[in-house]
């Protein structure tokens, strides 16, 4: 085989490939490859799959570590076989000294079902709610009893217990398995590394790989040739913008809100004078002790109406605003339950605590942690704290230049900006470059886009609420179809027959989004070629235009000329979505194929840059003697 060259065709839904041997001058390989469209659905779908898969794979190590114990501990031999009814076995247990047969049914069914831990302090999600509702529930019947009883008596009354109220807490299990175990003449060593093996779990935030397997995508990886452990947030959180050698502060540290706080108040003028720093301590002292201030606080603090105050940030209702300190207010509290608030004379303990906090999710991680780094902390405290809920964020600088710059923002008059230029820590290319980068008018249309999408999704939300129905239990699919609803004065796009709200909402597949213009031409996914439509006005429409469905007798409901005045007198529906509503052109016609076409190239030109590079790496790695050109 002669010399190689591989073509590429990219394009936004497809790409094409064609090899050549020019030696010989003849194709080796060509072809296309289709890409299907990419949803959050889907994404959704694989992620569950492959916890799902991981899941399986650690139960099946799980089972297997735990008959590896018993067989050397000789509870269990090859000949082992499970017994039937494990819940009258494991019932038995609480009681009696199990044969070895009984035992290891026992133990491996429990090793098999161990419970739930939801103990990460990441934000619930709609079915860790629902979970913790069941456990709540089953918690209160195990104050008298252990789990398999209360397993026995519903297999015995409804003939099953498989299900979601199936879902009891490890440490309950643990509980049940330790009362069996304390029963079987075993020695404590014994009966620890077996509940070391039913108790055993791997927190979400360590990443793939293991100490035996390490992975440079997980949290044990191999540098230089030694095995090191790192956190997989520090490795993501980024550098400072003004000390690139130090890690950004978490946006939650008593730093960060005195920082933002100080940037306010600096900002402010009293009938055209600045704050002194008198005033300014006055304020940060109301908030170590109160935990946070409000405007109203602020005025009443240091005697001023609101009409002689200006140059307050301000919200989307034009209201003032004043920093939030939500870190330091819930660090307060703690503190403050155990009258312990004394302590936190010293904030960089809150800083402390707040970077542990948010770069670990795990509970019990996070006592480990806090204790390491603030042993003279009692337990009670510790464990309070790592409970904290709805810690995450980054701040653009790190502690060391969020303390350089507050120092200088509370002795001076000037704000961030002004204190970076004055100390020469200004120039690093960094600092809010992706916003200096924009015009006004790039400001004035992202936040014009940003106040008009909120309203919407405020719009569908109060919607709901009057409908009778909670916004936080519908999906994200089901309120785009409220939002086109409401667009289409409650009529299916094309024939204009009347949509069923119950069923809208109750039933996903009761309505359709359908793309106005197919997306294989428009290659067009916004919400302006979307519209709600029933299941047959679909299928009828197949991969027409609206008007030619219409031209070719598709939609037998509906009649053009109606369907037309609702178009152009539907007050609800912008510009560009009448005009792919109302659009006559011949789709399966080259020139307006290609029209739609040239609105992406933008996308694809991107995208050939980025296939580009790669190859370029690819074959500059591996020592490959090879040209990368793109063409036009």
């Amino acid at each position: 085989m002669g010399r190689l060259v591989l073509g590429l065709d990219i394009g936004i839904t497809s790409v094409g490939y064609g090899v050549i041997d020019i030696d010989r001058n003849e194709f080796v390989d060509y072809g296309v490859r289709l890409f299907k469209e990419g949803t959050a659905a889907n994404n959704e779908e694989r992620r569950t799959k492959r916890g799902a898969r991981r899941l399986k794979r650690r139960k099946v190590n799980r089972l297997a570590d735990m008959k590896k114990l018993l067989m050397k501990l000789g509870i269990l031999d090859d000949q082992y076989v499970p017994l039937n009814n494990p819940y009258e076995i494991r019932k038995k247990g609480l009681s009696n000294k199990l044969l070895n047969n009984e035992l290891a049914t026992a133990i491996l069914h429990i090793t098999k079902n161990r419970g739930t831990c939801l103990e990460s302090n990441a934000d619930e999600t709609q079915d860790e709610e629902s979970t913790k509702n069941i456990l709540s529930k089953n918690a209160q019947e195990l104050k008298d009893k252990y789990i398999c009883e209360i397993q026995l008596s519903r297999l015995e009354e409804s003939g099953k217990i498989r299900g979601i109220n199936n879902n009891f807490k490890t440490e309950d299990y643990l509980k049940e398995l330790n009362k069996i175990l304390e029963n079987q003449e075993l020695e404590d060593d014994t009966i620890n590394k077996i509940k070391e093996i039913v108790a055993r779990r791997r927190h979400y935030d360590q990443g793939p790989g293991s100490e035996k397997s390490p992975t440079p995508y997980g949290s044990y990886r191999m540098e230089n040739g030694e095995l090191v452990h790192v956190n997989l947030i520090d490795m993501m959180r980024g550098k400072c913008s003004v000390f690139p050698d130090q890690l950004r502060a978490p946006q939650q540290s008593y730093s960060a809100e005195l920082f933002n706080l100080l940037n306010d108040l600096n900002n402010l003028k009293i009938n055209g004078e600045k704050l002194s720093s008198t005033e300014k301590q006055k304020i940060i002292d109301f908030v170590n002790e109160k935990g946070g201030i409000t405007v109203k606080q602020l005025l009443k603090l240091i005697d001023v109406e609101i009409t002689e105050i200006s140059g307050f940030r301000i919200d989307k209702n034009e209201k003032p605003l004043i920093t939030e300190f939500k870190g330091y207010k819930k660090v307060l509290k703690v503190f403050k339950n155990h009258n312990q608030e004394s302590l936190l004379n010293d904030k960089s303990i809150v800083d402390t605590i707040m970077d542990i906090n948010t770069k670990i999710k795990s509970i019990d991680e996070r006592s480990d942690q806090l204790k390491q780094v603030l042993p003279s902390l009692d337990t009670s405290i510790i464990n309070d704290l790592a409970s904290i809920k709805g810690v995450s964020g980054y701040h653009s600088l790190s502690l060391k230049a969020l303390n350089l710059i507050n120092n200088e923002m509370l002795k001076t008059e000037m704000n961030q900006m002004q204190v970076l230029h004055q100390l020469d820590m200004f120039d690093k290319n960094v600092i809010e470059t992706t916003r200096d980068k924009n015009t006004q008018e790039q400001k004035r249309r992202i936040k014009n886009n940003q106040k008009f999408y909120e309203n919407k999704n405020d719009e569908v939300n109060k919607f709901l609420k009057e409908a009778g129905y909670n916004p936080e239990n519908i999906n994200a699919k089901t309120k785009m179809k409220i939002r086109l609803y409401i667009e289409q004065d409650a009529k299916s796009a094309y024939t204009l027959q009347d949509i069923n709200l119950k069923e809208l909402i109750e039933d996903e597949k009761a309505y359709e989004i359908d793309h106005i213009i197919p997306i294989s031409i428009s290659l067009d996914d916004s919400f302006n070629n979307k519209v709600l439509t029933t299941h047959d006005e679909n299928q009828e429409k197949g991969n027409l235009t609206p008007i030619s469905a219409f031209l070719k007798g598709k939609f037998h409901n509906g009649n053009l000329n109606t369907y037309k005045v609702f178009i152009r007198n539907n007050k609800n529906l912008n510009r560009k979505k009448k005009e792919y509503l109302l659009c006559e052109d011949d789709i399966t016609r080259y020139e307006v194929v290609q029209n739609f076409i040239n609105r992406n190239l933008v996308d694809t030109s991107y995208t050939c840059r980025t296939v580009m590079n790669t190859l370029v790496h690819y074959f500059k790695d591996n020592e490959i003697n090879t040209k990368v050109h793109t063409k036009k």
